[in-house]
């Protein structure tokens, strides 16, 4: 489930140079040297201090390692609660979800949990849709490659044509850089965003942001938008990061080093829930009416 750069990555952090690494992955040091590199761009951020006498982590090379170390946790221990309630009678009975780094499906699972939904009946098998733009998971759903997709339905217009059954309303919070003094606050309003520049869709992409956009141009005019194509993704939350500028984000479902989560005093919520393929196969129909009659949803889903 987890990235397999990040696997690498904590392979070269614990054996100190790219030359063991290579040894302990059984592939090449210009490998190892590939994938680092590949990861530093995409996360656009220096994760190591290259050297004559070696390498050594950066500051926030040190917080991805425990990060990651984390999350590799968290997925091995997920798969393994997975393995222990499959029920040998129900392993025809699979569904493929999609997940990724910042639409992670645990947070699915931990609300089923949390309402005490059985699904141990049924076996998963994760998809990961990390650099998988949200026109491309709409084509993964028709194409029934995943079978269902968790997640807020601002998401693009193309997601929005899937059938979609809300779960829970998640606030949505403000995503503020770790370097920018709104970090140490607990809570934000209006006025601590005056005069700050704020990443947002284009209008078209998302009607949530486009309700959010006229609220600003409206009601709070000292607010500066900047468009942004993406909606929800990593590379827009690096943007903010490295440019100092404020966006929106859902609260729960994306934990970063360098990104700092804070509530924020307004009324926007967002619904989370399914988005499946129109119409579900059997097994996710079954699946879904299920969970709608333990939480005693509406009967149709919401399109």
């Amino acid at each position: 489930m987890i990235n397999p750069l990040l696997k690498t990555f904590i392979c070269v952090a614990e054996c100190g140079s790219f030359s063991k690494a290579a040894e302990s992955l059984y592939i090449s040091k210009v490998a190892v040297m590939k994938q680092m590199d590949s990861l530093e761009a995409h996360l656009e951020l220096t994760l190591f201090e290259r050297t004559p006498k070696g390498i050594t982590l950066t500051n926030v090379g040190n917080i991805i390692y425990h990060q990651s170390l984390q999350l590799l946790q968290q997925s091995s221990d997920f798969l393994n609660s997975i393995k222990k309630t499959q029920s040998k009678e129900v392993l025809s009975n699979t569904i493929s979800i999609g997940s990724s780094m910042t639409n992670s499906c645990s947070l699915f699972f931990s609300f089923l949990d949390a309402k005490n939904i059985e699904y141990s009946k049924v076996h998963f098998t994760v998809y990961s849709l990390d650099n998988i733009n949200e026109s491309q998971q709409k084509k993964l759903l028709d194409h029934k490659e995943i079978d269902i997709l968790t997640g807020t339905n601002c998401m693009n217009k193309d997601l929005m044509k899937c059938s979609f059954y809300p779960l829970v309303n998640l606030p949505c919070s403000i995503a503020v850089p770790q370097s920018d003094h709104l970090s140490s606050r607990n809570n934000l309003t209006w006025n601590d965003l005056d005069d700050r520049t704020f990443v947002i869709p284009p209008r078209g992409i998302s009607p949530f942001h486009d309700a959010l956009r006229e609220d600003i141009l409206i009601n709070h005019p000292s607010v500066h938008l900047y468009e942004y194509p993406d909606v929800n993704s990593i590379d827009k939350l690096n943007f903010c990061a490295k440019k100092g500028y404020l966006t929106d984000m859902i609260s729960q479902t994306i934990t970063l080093p360098f990104i700092k989560e804070v509530a924020m005093d307004w009324v926007y919520e967002v619904p989370y829930g399914i988005f499946v393929q129109n119409p579900p196969n059997i097994i996710v129909h079954s699946f879904l009416d299920h969970i709608i009659s333990s939480l005693d949803l509406m009967d149709n889903p919401i399109c």
